[in-house]
């Protein structure tokens, strides 16, 4: 069997170029049996034998070939099958290298390009991740400045509520002490404000107004607070008249900065998703 072998190994370059091409009809479609022959060869070199009987079948079976054509093609399918039975390989010879060459190089390019698809695809499918982590942090970023920004509001609320409730609103004194309290507590919540790292461009919105909110508030304390001191320290019953009547206007003024910071409070509540106060 090896010696069968060893000299059948360079038959088919000979055989494929002494192909007879048939009758002259034949000639007339010689691109389509030009296509089966160089399949053909391609077949035997990659000793995929199934495929090269697959080719040689039709051509046997072609009308447009001629009777000595078709019994050439005959001696070469038992020569195949001889190829096929002893697993003889062909593709280390000479003739086939070219095709053995271009075949593996089709090869490389097609796993090539399907190693790109598959690259491409999997960056996609990275970028997607990517895309949703960032996405995710980003909403938690939101939520941790949510609750830094309403932790410092509802730190500035029970400031205000104990000095409300500890104020003693029948003696001058201790009005202006608790004038003087809501002064720094007002003042204390702005610096913590403003000290906050944030970044969404709504919630930075909301902590610049709620700085100028209790800004405005800060003043009216202040007004309040100095406008009494003059009124006492003049002595004039006038003074205090004016002074009183003053007061009343800027508590109505006061009254709208706590409406707007009402206002605040329930768009940052509505925009964070939850009430974070």
């Amino acid at each position: 069997m090896h010696k069968l072998l060893s000299t059948a190994l360079f038959v088919p370059v000979v055989w494929f170029a002494c192909l007879p091409v048939g009758s002259a009809h034949a000639q007339m479609n010689r691109p389509s049996l030009d296509t089966s022959r160089n399949e053909l060869q391609t077949a035997v070199c990659l000793n995929d034998w199934a495929d090269a009987l697959a080719i040689i079948n039709p051509m046997i079976g072609s009308s447009e070939i001629t009777a000595g054509y078709r019994e050439e093609l005959i001696r070469f399918r038992r020569q195949i099958q001889t190829w096929r039975d002893a697993q003889a390989d062909l593709s280390n010879r000479a003739p086939c290298a070219s095709i053995v060459a271009e075949a593996e190089a089709d090869a490389a390019a097609e796993a090539a390009a399907r190693e790109e698809t598959f690259q491409a695809a999997e960056t996609a499918r990275q970028r997607a991740i990517a895309s949703q982590a960032e996405r995710q942090a980003a909403t938690v970023s939101v939520a941790a400045q949510c609750s830094e920004l309403a932790g410092v509001i509802e730190w500035g609320t029970a400031e205000f509520e104990t000095i409300d409730a500890q104020a003693n609103y029948s003696e001058l004194s201790s009005i202006m002490n608790t004038l003087s309290r809501f002064d720094g507590a007002l003042g204390a919540v702005v610096t913590r404000l403003q000290t906050l790292s944030i970044t969404d461009a709504q919630l930075l919105s909301y902590q610049q107004s709620f700085v100028s909110t209790y800004q405005s508030m800060r003043s009216a304390v202040r007004w309040a607070s100095d406008s009494m001191r003059s009124a006492l320290q003049s002595g004039s019953i006038e003074a205090l008249e004016r002074t009183a009547d003053a007061l009343d206007r800027q508590a109505d003024q006061f009254d709208q900065l706590t409406l707007r910071e009402e206002t605040l409070i329930n768009q940052m509540s509505a925009y964070c998703g939850s009430n974070p106060f």
